[in-house]
């Protein structure tokens, strides 16, 4: 059956070609949302990994009191920062998923976190508070109130921080002093913001369908194009050609020098909340959220998948692959903290599914 589209290559589209405007896929979408409105019924989370997948090589139970927001690798990759619900702290030694330190200082919901130096850690949350840690003496340096913060990016060449609101609010803040730069309103709810790394263009996207492309000073340049369906995590690729999201079943990665849109299927049952790419731009790596906790590691060049990781219990919250691109970190409504190897041989295992019940 022929498919009224420009152009397909395995099981990548192109927008504005429609690959799903033939009847075979449109029957293999709405057999995908019909398991959607079935597993919600049950459970606002549920895992269906009925691959074999690797194991991680560390698990920490109860890392955080109903929910592991957040995670981030230190410029080194000797440790990570993860936040939690209730606004907690706690930094671990990589590899070893030993604990170093706690911070606390937030009254709700970590939603952002990123290192600015090897001992300076900038946490952002729902409680409108932007926190930049001295690490050495485990307290606060510096703290801003500001509206509700529900995204955060670093622009380390620029010394700036950007920040997305629930008010929908674009916010550009200087560094080490979280003095106020600039802002923007871009609407609705800001979901995710992402600065290119040389620095000079941002991104950002929201609940109204719209990813927007800034420049360094957050003056709007252009809007890019999506297939109706919301962006997530946004993350720029090492060489700042590419912007990629997660987004319903599916990734997006937009050619940032023509604005083309390519939407990539995936293994994901449900909304793909964060993303990141290996350092060398080979590899990237999704978590599923919305009744999908899955992790997979997509080979970019071949569309391939190169590894399937041992899914959570509870809907995943935030993956980041460490600086040495040997470490992938994980964390999850199910409160754990995870740790992959996926530079070691990859010899999968199956396991039985796990569903969450009401």
């Amino acid at each position: 059956m022929a498919c009224d589209i420009a152009s397909v290559d395995g099981n990548r589209r192109l927008v504005p070609a429609r690959a799903h405007t033939c009847a075979e896929a449109r029957l293999r979408r709405l057999c995908r949302l019909l398991t959607i409105f079935m597993l919600l019924a049950l459970s606002s989370c549920a895992v269906l990994e009925q691959q074999a997948t690797q194991s991680p090589e560390v698990h920490i139970d109860g890392a955080h009191p109903g929910a592991s927001t957040r995670v981030e690798f230190d410029p080194e990759g000797s440790r990570i920062a993860t936040g939690g619900y209730s606004g907690e702290i706690r930094i671990w030694d990589v590899p070893s998923g030993d604990p170093l330190q706690t911070l606390e200082a937030h009254t709700d919901t970590v939603r952002g976190l990123v290192w600015m130096e090897k001992q300076v850690l900038v946490s952002a949350a729902d409680d409108g508070r932007i926190i930049a840690w001295n690490l050495d003496a485990g307290r606060p340096e510096v703290s801003v109130a500001t509206s509700r913060v529900t995204a955060l990016a670093a622009i380390p060449r620029r010394r700036e921080l950007v920040t997305g609101h629930g008010d929908g609010q674009l916010r550009l803040w200087s560094y080490p002093g979280l003095a106020l730069r600039g802002e923007y309103r871009l609407g609705g709810r800001v979901v995710s913001v992402a600065a290119r790394p040389d620095g000079d263009q941002l991104a950002a996207a929201n609940t109204r369908e719209e990813v927007a492309v800034f420049n360094s000073e957050l003056n709007l340049l252009r809007y890019l194009p999506t297939e109706g369906k919301n962006a997530q995590e946004l993350r720029y690729s090492p060489d700042g050609r590419q912007l990629a999201a997660g987004t319903w079943f599916d990734l997006y990665f937009w050619d940032l020098e023509t604005g083309t849109l390519t939407v990539k299927d995936t293994e994901h049952i449900g909304a793909i909340i964060s993303v990141d790419y290996t350092p060398d731009g080979r590899h990237l790596v999704s978590l599923g959220r919305h009744t999908d906790s899955k992790i997979r590691l997509l080979d970019l060049e071949s569309g391939r998948l190169a590894r399937r990781l041992d899914s959570h219990e509870l809907c995943g919250y935030s993956v980041r692959i460490g600086p040495r691109g040997r470490y992938v970190a994980t964390v999850s409504d199910d409160e754990s903290v995870r740790l992959y190897d996926i530079s070691a041989p990859y010899q999968p295992t199956r396991r039985y599914p796990v569903t969450q019940l009401p």
